[in-house]
């Protein structure tokens, strides 16, 4: 469901956040099916799928820190902020369709 914009908001800003919400979406259920399937118990193909899932989520995680650096130095804008995640939004949608079927 895509998400729901406040009426009058700045038609660029808007469509930036609907490109940008769903990649924190994707985030939250790849963060639960982590903490959900990481223990052996699950068989060794979802360990090592939530250890890979981890993996990647740790760098994005580290990135969005350094996003967050600049940002409150002033040094970020929107479209830098899209420039930046953009590569991982696609990953981040295809593993939460990995885990969703899996699990």
């Amino acid at each position: 469901r895509p998400p729901r914009l406040v009426d009058g908001a700045d038609p660029a800003l808007a469509q930036m956040m609907r490109r940008i919400l769903p990649m924190c979406s994707a985030h939250a259920v790849l963060r639960r099916y982590r903490s959900s399937r990481s223990r052996y118990e699950f068989g060794q193909v979802a360990h090592a799928l939530s250890s890979a899932v981890g993996t990647f989520l740790d760098r994005c995680e580290g990135s969005v820190g350094d996003l967050e650096d600049r940002l409150l130095e002033g040094q970020l804008t929107m479209q830098e902020l899209w420039a930046s995640v953009r590569s991982d939004a696609r990953t981040l949608e295809v593993l939460r369709s990995i885990t969703e079927e899996v699990e």
